[in-house]
Order: C-alpha cells, then sequence, then structure tokens
C-alpha cells in the first residue's frame, strides 16, 4: 500500500487555508489602520494642546517648530507663508494658523482640529468610516458632506 495524500485531501487543505486567509486579512488591514489611526489622533492632540499651552505662556504657534516639531523627520515645508505640510511615511500633516490636518496616505482618513474641537473624517461605507467611530465612539457622524462623514474625536 502506497503512503501519501490524495488530490482530494490537499484540494480540501488548500480550500480551508483559503477560506481562513480570506476571513484574516482584512481583519489585518482594520487592525493595522485603526493603529495607525490612534497614533494620528493622539499625535493631534499633542499639536493642540501644545499649541494652547504656548499661546497661553504667551508664545505662538505660527510654525511647528515653535512647539518643538522636528523638521528632520519630515519632507516638504511652507507651502505658502502661513501654510505649512510636511510628508512622512504614512502620513502627512498640514498646518495653518491654530488648524493641524493629518492625511492618512493610501486611505480617505483625514484628523484635524477645527477651533477647539478635532474630528475624524473618512469616506461614507469604508473600513476607514469603521475606525472613526471605534475611535469616536459614535455610530452616527457630527456632520456629513456629500463624501466624508466627519466624527468628534474626545
Amino acid at each position: 500500500m502506497k503512503k501519501g495524500f490524495t488530490l482530494i485531501e490537499l484540494l480540501v487543505v488548500v480550500l480551508i487555508i483559503g477560506i481562513l486567509s480570506a476571513v484574516a486579512l482584512p481583519q489585518y488591514r482594520k487592525s493595522v489602520l485603526k493603529a495607525r489611526a490612534t497614533q494620528l489622533h493622539v499625535m493631534l492632540k499633542h499639536f493642540r494642546d501644545v499649541c494652547t499651552i504656548n499661546r497661553l505662556a504667551g508664545g505662538n504657534c505660527e510654525k511647528l517648530e515653535d512647539i518643538g516639531f522636528d523638521y528632520s523627520l519630515a519632507d516638504g515645508g511652507p507651502v505658502t507663508e502661513s501654510m505649512e505640510r510636511y510628508y512622512y511615511k504614512n502620513f502627512y500633516i498640514e498646518h495653518e494658523d491654530k488648524n493641524f490636518t493629518i492625511y492618512l496616505k493610501n486611505t480617505t482618513m483625514v484628523f484635524y482640529t477645527q477651533m477647539t474641537n478635532s474630528y475624524c473624517a473618512a469616506k461614507a461605507g469604508t473600513i476607514e468610516e469603521g475606525v472613526c467611530k471605534s475611535l469616536t465612539g459614535v455610530t452616527t457622524p457630527s456632520r456629513a458632506t456629500s463624501s466624508l462623514h466627519y466624527y468628534l474625536l474626545n
């Protein structure tokens, strides 16, 4: 009697592996996206808070270097006299006056400050919107446009 696997047994194993990977890969992508989004949310809060503290202490926040931003990590620079844009590996930052905007590359996700509020915005019906919902803890957007849903961050 010959020992080994039959073609049917091998096909069943390949089919099971394919089904498991089809289930696992989207969850992995969502986990990676949520980790990056959490990192950017923390960065946005830090920029906003340091800017506020700097202004209360009599300083300003006209340039990112005013709050100790390390330019050596980024490519880019001032776009106009009042706006700065810096690119990183996975995201880029825009700074203008009191507002910060952080874009996560290769996604529809955006984090930004407006006055004293911070928002997570993403295209409706995407994984990115699900991540915004999970970061904010709410299921309905605080406002919406035709392409993006905005969620107020804590």
